[in-house]
């Protein structure tokens, strides 16, 4: 047996004080009394009184109290299996993140003033799952489809104009990926040659684009008549102005070092584009936005959305408890009844009866509240079995019953993301192990940053999992007191590891690199040299009980400056463009 809400439980105290706050209150009227007459002549005079049926009426009441305690604690015995289906709609932002962006005819600039849209436009979203696709001259999926719109907001966070080291503005490509991403993990379960469509022509596919429109590469009529195909529909939102503004060089610190020149020399002077984002707006069904500064064009999209039919997902088996609150209720009731009419003298059963009444309009609401919700104890039990047993499938979904239950739960969460990641549905754990980083358990929260890291490991995300593993110490560090040392030192040793792993990641990159070119073989040589040289010089670096905080991050510094260098160096390989390229554009 669990409660759902345990914490009704402390009104059990009310069963201790109140006893003797009657207790002393009888006491202090029967000393009034004798001020006026003796013991004897007092039994003479105040006629029909019983001491004995005082203290059972207060029996009773107290009784009734501790019963109304337990029944609002909502007690749960049992669980069942019910099917839920998920609806909603499946968008995609494609957030426009090339060096225009940073162009200030937009106060801060574009940038900045397409990500305070997008947040504005996820808060006003309920129930549909958001995407976010990052572009330049490349694209990629930033944020897969999630209904964790706290996840959406936090991600965005860290999109600025290095998120893409390849520069310029390939819609075509971004378009191509958000396609994908809708493809792979949308709501609709349709294959591509069957439209994705319903019956009355409506989507439930959407792409948002943000961006100033001026593409690189504009051969987006490729693109278009798949997304008709699929009932793509597209809203684009033009972030600039047609007067347009010189694009600002900062360094680190903010600072203006120059602006943005071509490759003659001339200074850069970027504009709104309209043309293309207009163009594709209207031939998929969508409309054509150029942002205001009271962003009432999200209002008016939110608006045609909520009038779309939404797509019908997979069914989801949940486990549901059964709820037991009924029982306490009904004998508190019952007890309650009973000390109404048993009066202790004459003249106060009306008065009893308006207690009795007032007090049954204090339960009810805690009859209507618990009324579907049955079983996540033995549900969680079943999964655990099942977990043990090695069968993870049935686990996901005895898990994914208690956790529907109580979706606030990170344990439930934990345990989800845990028989997910066991599965190999890597990506399906990872929201659940972010939802166990904002529990305000300490050291629960810290297993969730461990979990966390280990499902990016499994990714090959290597500066994932260090963020993941740091973010379980810092959270550790905030509560030293109440702080799991055997956690502690698990993240010390997995930063340990990641650290290790992330750098030999990087160096068979660069070797992979370099067996694309000529192959000397003396180079391949001095390949080796380094190889057997450089890991053992990094080993004595990385020990787990010598690793400081301010050590952790500089090495994830490093990590990132490390990981800027090699995505540059790579992206210029594989785009191939000559340096003299004067026509191309990298912004």
């Amino acid at each position: 047996m669990r409660f759902f809400n345990p914490q009704a439980l402390w009104l059990c105290l009310l069963a201790v004080v109140l006893p003797l706050l009657w207790a002393y209150f009888e006491k202090k009227s029967r000393l009034r009394l004798l001020k006026f007459a003796s013991t004897a002549l007092l039994e003479r005079l105040v006629v029909g009184t019983s001491l004995r049926k005082k203290k059972l009426r207060l029996a009773f009441g107290v009784t009734s109290m501790l019963l109304a305690a337990a029944a609002l604690a909502r007690p749960q015995l049992g669980t069942r299996e019910e099917v839920m289906q998920s609806q909603g709609l499946d968008m995609v932002f494609l957030l426009d993140v090339s060096n225009s962006m940073l162009a200030e005819d937009i106060v801060p600039n574009r940038l900045k003033k397409a990500k305070h849209m997008l947040k504005n436009f996820v808060d006003r979203l309920s129930g549909d799952r958001v995407g976010i696709v990052a572009f330049a001259g490349s694209a990629y999926p930033a944020v897969p489809l999630t209904t964790d719109y706290d996840f959406v907001k936090q991600m965005l966070e860290v999109l600025d104009e290095t998120a893409v080291s390849n520069q310029g503005s390939n819609l075509e490509k971004a378009l191509e990926v958000a396609t994908e991403l809708l493809l792979r993990g949308g709501m609709n379960d349709s294959t591509e040659e069957e439209g994705g469509a319903n019956d009355s022509g409506n989507s439930s596919r959407i792409i948002v684009v943000l961006s100033d429109g001026e593409a690189t590469d504009s051969g987006e009529s490729e693109w278009l008549s798949r997304a008709k195909k699929l009932n793509i529909r597209v809203y684009a939102i033009g972030i600039g102005s047609m007067k347009g503004a010189p694009i600002p060089m900062r360094d680190q610190g903010g600072f203006l070092r120059g602006y943005k020149r071509d490759a003659t020399g001339a200074m850069v002077h970027s504009r709104l584009e309209t043309k293309n984002l207009e163009s594709m707006a209207s031939k998929l069904g969508g409309k054509f936005f150029v942002a205001s500064s009271n962003e009432g064009e999200i209002e008016e999209i939110v608006g045609e959305l909520g009038s779309m039919d939404r797509a019908i997902g997979e069914n989801r088996r949940v486990i549901v408890y059964d709820e037991a609150f009924q029982y306490p209720l009904a004998l508190a009731v019952v007890l309650l009844l009973m000390m109404v009419f048993l009066p202790e003298k004459n003249g106060t059963k009306a008065q009893v009866s308006v207690m009795a009444f007032l007090s049954l309009l204090f339960l009810q609401p805690v009859a209507a509240r618990a009324t579907n919700s049955i079983s996540e104890f033995n549900h969680t039990k079943k999964g655990v079995e099942a977990y043990n047993d090695k069968d993870y499938s049935s686990a996901i979904q005895h898990f994914g019953k208690a956790q529907a239950l109580h979706p606030d739960s990170p344990q439930q969460h934990l345990n989800l993301g845990d028989a997910l990641l066991k599965s190999g549905s890597v990506e399906a754990a990872i929201p659940e192990f972010e939802q166990v980083l904002k529990s305000k358990d300490t050291n629960e929260a810290a297993r969730g940053a461990y979990n966390l890291g280990k499902a990016f490991e499994a990714k090959k995300d290597y500066e994932g999992a260090l963020r993941s593993y740091q973010k379980g110490l810092e959270r550790l560090r905030e509560d030293q007191e109440n702080a799991d040392p055997e956690i502690e030192r698990r993240l010390k040793r997995a930063l340990e590891v990641a650290q290790q792993q992330k750098q030999q990641q990087s160096q068979d990159q660069d070797r992979s690199k370099g067996d694309q070119g000529e192959g000397n073989p003396k180079d391949d040589e001095k390949e080796k040299q380094q190889k057997n040289y450089q890991i053992p010089k990094q080993k004595p670096k990385f020990q787990a009980e010598k690793l400081s905080e301010q050590d952790a991050k500089r090495i994830l510094q490093q990590l990132r400056e490390e990981e800027k260098k090699s995505q540059q160096r790579v992206l210029r390989n594989k785009t191939g463009r000559p340096k003299d390229d004067k026509n191309h554009k990298d912004w």
